[in-house]
């Protein structure tokens, strides 16, 4: 039980915590705020862009849960200041935000060394939560007290889970074979995510079909750990997400097809973010920052440069998938899973 234990409380604030950021981005445009799509912008760039830095606080300090903790205190902080200014709630949300992926991606890492299994159940939880929240903060009237009260109760929680201990930091630098390994790894992340990202910029005001995608991935996450580490990883990740190409391309007009395509693609992320931390084994936060910040802040950027979802989804997008594939195949040669 012990096993995954923390990586299940682990992912479940990951949940509230992404439903909290989702809410108060939502306020801010239910409240025709003057700075709504600049606040939005600041929190992508905080989130993700600090997220390097709050991974190299937490393997500096080894002390990835109080990393954790203190990012879900910034976001309760944000919750709690909501109705004086949404500006700061959004930056403490911001904050939180990088600091607890930093921090608890790096204790589902290190919770099971070689494992997909305990990132799978980490990063499961997210994206359903954002959807959620941010749907539940543009409605007049919706109360924010049950994020703040399931944030605080798993903060409490995770709080009072056992230690997990941090690899020591070398002192001498990495093999440069591993970290041009590392930035393939990033690089292919980041060409996934841009088709994504992409989809998921065409499901704006599309409730129940955002909600829809939103469960595929957190079900392809969720189980996606499990095969990976079932099937081995250099068999898995260059397959599922090869296999996801046609899906996501006819996905564009048949939904079913689409979420297919959305399971596949994201239940390749567990190994990936595994995979990392074993190319990076010292470097836990610093590996988990970079999986779950910079690639996707990376992989974004194509749609926020105005590129259409459907250029990103016809040729350009099977030769994304296809490079991303070939570089999964390249680096999971080198893995042990």
């Amino acid at each position: 039980m012990r096993f995954w234990l923390l990586p299940l409380l682990l992912g479940l604030a990951h949940g509230f915590s992404d439903a909290s950021a989702g809410f108060l981005l939502g306020r801010a445009a239910l409240g025709d705020h003057q700075n709504a799509a600049l606040l939005v912008m600041a929190y992508n760039l905080i989130a993700f862009g600090a997220m390097p830095f709050a991974g190299l606080l937490s393997d500096h300090l080894r002390r990835p849960k109080l990393i954790t903790l203190i990012g879900l205190a910034s976001t309760l902080a944000g919750l709690a200041v909501l109705e004086f200014s949404v500006t700061l709630a959004v930056t403490l949300a911001g904050i939180g935000s990088a600091l607890f992926h930093a921090g608890g991606g790096s204790l589902a890492i290190t919770s099971s060394p070689g494992k997909a299994s305990n990132p799978g159940l980490f990063t499961a939880f997210g994206v359903l939560g954002l959807v959620l929240g941010g749907q539940q903060g543009v409605l007049a009237g919706s109360p924010h007290w049950p994020y703040l009260f399931g944030l605080f109760i798993l903060a409490v929680m995770i709080a009072f889970q056992p230690h997990v201990p941090v690899p020591e930091a070398k002192k001498t630098l990495a093999l440069p074979k591993y970290e041009f390994l590392a930035v393939l790894l990033i690089l292919a992340i980041a060409l996934r995510s841009t088709v994504w990202t992409s989809n998921q910029y065409a499901l704006i005001g599309l409730r129940q079909q955002a909600l829809m995608v939103a469960a595929a991935a957190m079900l392809g996450k969720l189980i996606g750990g499990f095969l990976a580490d079932k099937t081995g990883w250099r068999w898995y990740l260059p397959g599922v997400v090869a296999v996801s190409v046609p899906f996501i391309i006819l996905g564009q007009g048949f939904p079913a097809l689409l979420l297919v395509g959305v399971f596949l693609m994201q239940s390749s992320t567990p190994a990936s973010v595994a995979l990392l931390g074993q190319t990076l084994p010292n470097r836990p936060g610093l590996a988990a920052s970079l999986t779950l910040g910079t690639a996707l802040l990376l992989g974004g950027l194509p749609s926020m440069a105005g590129f259409s979802p459907q250029i990103l989804s016809t040729l350009p997008t099977l030769m994304i998938l296809a490079t991303s594939a070939a570089l999964y195949w390249f680096t999971t040669r080198h893995a042990a899973g």
